[in-house]
């Protein structure tokens, strides 16, 4: 009985025990000596004694930690954060993990300001949950991460415990919640996402560069930059760079299981740079499953694929991309195949996109050199899109024309889209090496492209953020030009009812913003008898504009017939006109 009273009587005790307030912790006393591996696990362990905190360094200026082991941060329901400063370096020394969070704790790390390099997922025990997985960061399931200000290089997970499994700088198990923003992942390696490997989590990643990131399973997963499995994926203002998959999506591969009927997901991104990077299919991305991603104000651009989809791809099943204000640019495919920029057998809905200078090979097999696909497109403009069996089949597939849109060479987009040269500047802007992070590159359409003014229902901004429409209507294509509808155009000279000369001198008000002046002299049938286009210039504009017929030797108007005349102030923003009736008196 007494022993029974006793453990009731313990159990009260440890049932309303206070909980141990989180600590702040700071390794070092201003010196490069004081900053040892020891002295910070020290401070990890006295977080996870007093249910988290903070670790912050005072090492006397920039500093490298060597790791023999992980640090791990284990204690249930803590609120952890790990700030360098901007002075800290975190070093697996190719031997070992550098950070790892116990699985279903539901404890929230923050790690910000440093550096994480050279980490090695490759010892945990078997039955590990982990499973050789994040050499920079394993996150475990259950828990929450932010990476804010963190630079991960040359981390590798060996991740052989199964074919998805992966993660070279960050590895995220099953529903967790992770923040990245303002980080650098470079040179990380895994099976399956060079960079990050995430399952079934909410992964939002923000303002971050990922560039020579390498996904090396050949076969069934990918992602060289980013791996995702059934997460809820969003990618906001961030570069894509040189990443490269030995199967599918170079830069990105994402994809949404049936779980109990439904579909995880969806995956979206915005104001994203996807550029240089490669894969065997989907050379920038590959997608798939049944939702429909996401891309806008982005460009996809000098992607490649040894055989299918270029830039982008979706396999399904149902439709895979929305794609709005986007640029595909000089992607490739590389060996006999199709979809230079895009491939989607799904469906996909195209709106204000421009697909310009993308390319399969020239042979009889390859097709679709901008893409490969069902799709419906709207106020897009296809241009220099090449290779098949007659090297211009710049589409194939099932092509809905929404109306509004351009192709040019050839009519392999659609019969019913017209075939114009929509006289596209080459050159990618801004360079590269130029870009910030939410800007993205464009191909510019030269002065009096056929590109200008010809849309309708476009969206609110363009691809850069410039709202549309900036002139009379819309442009097509991801690019807006900035400017406005030329000003009214007034004739001047003859009056409208009043009389003329046979070969009058016709003055007009100046239009403000025009670019040439188009006159027209009609008959009373409507017949025109004389038509001419006038820069500002040619046309003497100062105070007024004007248009000798004197000078002109074909023209010569008949006593007592009666004319018309229009003068249209034309730009590329629209036009402005004005007419006026009058009578030849002689």
């Amino acid at each position: 009985m007494r022993i029974l009273s006793l453990i009731l009587v313990l159990a009260l005790l440890t049932l309303t025990a206070p909980t141990r307030a989180a600590v702040n912790e700071v390794v070092g006393d201003g010196t490069a000596g004081s900053c040892t591996e020891d002295a910070l696990r020290d401070a990890v362990k006295s977080l996870n004694d007093n249910n988290g905190g903070t670790i912050t360094f005072n090492c006397g200026g920039a500093h490298t930690f060597p790791l023999t082991k992980q640090l791990k941060f284990n204690t249930a329901n803590a609120n952890y954060t790990l700030d360098g400063g901007g002075l800290i370096t975190l070093d697996g020394q190719s031997d070992t993990r550098v950070i790892y969070t116990t699985p279903g704790r539901y404890l929230s790390l923050t790690v910000r300001n440093l550096s994480i390099i050279n980490g090695r997922a490759r010892d945990d025990a078997p039955g590990e949950r982990a499973a050789n997985q994040g050499g920079g960061i394993y996150s475990g399931y259950y828990n929450s991460l932010t990476v804010e200000n963190v630079t991960f290089i040359n981390n590798r997970a060996k991740a052989e415990r199964h074919q998805y499994h992966g993660g070279g700088a960050i590895a995220i198990d099953t529903t967790s919640i992770v923040a990245i923003r303002d980080s650098a992942f470079i040179d990380n390696r895994s099976p399956n996402g060079g960079a990050i490997n995430n399952l079934l989590s909410v992964l939002t990643i923000e303002r971050s560069l990922f560039q020579s990131n390498v996904s090396t399973s050949p076969d069934p997963g990918g992602g060289g930059a980013i791996y995702n499995d059934a997460g809820k994926l969003t990618i906001k203002d961030s570069h894509i760079f040189d990443n490269t998959s030995a199967n599918l999506g170079g830069g990105i591969f994402t994809w949404a299981h049936n779980v109990n009927g439904s579909y995880s997901g969806p995956t979206v991104i915005k104001n994203t740079v996807i550029d240089g990077n490669s894969a065997e299919h989907g050379g920038g991305l590959w997608k798939g499953g049944y939702y429909i991603l996401k891309l806008k104000n982005s460009s996809v651009t000098n992607n490649t694929a040894i055989d299918v989809g270029g830039g982008i791809s979706g396999t399904g099943p149902g439709k895979d991309f929305k794609i709005v204000n986007t640029t595909f640019a000089y992607n490739s495919v590389t060996t006999t195949g199709s979809a230079g920029a895009l491939f989607s057998t799904g469906g996909s809905t195209i709106k204000s996109v421009t697909f310009a200078f993308n390319t399969v090979p020239n042979d009889g097999a390859s097709v679709g050199g901008a893409i490969h696909a069902v799709a419906t497109v709207k106020n897009t403009l296809f241009l220099g899109n090449t290779g098949g069996w007659n090297g211009i089949r710049g589409c194939f597939g099932t092509i809905t024309n929404g109306g509004h849109n351009l192709q040019s060479p050839g009519d392999s987009c659609g019969g019913g889209i017209p075939i114009k040269d929509a006289v596209l500047n080459g050159t990618l802007e801004p360079a590269r090496a130029s870009l910030t992070f939410g800007q993205t590159q464009v191909l510019v359409p030269l002065p009096g492209s056929p590109a200008y003014n010809a849309g309708a229902n476009c969206p609110d901004i363009d691809q850069r953020g410039v709202t549309r429409p900036q002139g009379d209507a819309c442009d097509i294509g991801a690019y807006e030009k900035v400017g406005a509808a030329p000003g009214d155009v007034t004739i001047t000279f003859p009056t409208d009812g009043g009389t003329a000369g046979t070969q009058p001198t016709i003055t007009w008000t100046p239009s403000a913003g025009a670019d040439t002046y188009k006159i027209i002299i009609k008959k009373a049938n409507g017949d025109t008898v004389y038509s001419t286009a006038r820069t500002p210039g040619a046309a003497n504009c100062a105070a007024t504009c004007s248009l000798n017929l004197a000078a002109e030797d074909e023209i010569t108007l008949k006593t007592g017939k009666t004319y018309s005349v229009k003068v249209k102030a034309r730009s590329d923003f629209g036009s402005r006109a004005d007419k006026v009736t009058f009578t030849v008196t002689g």
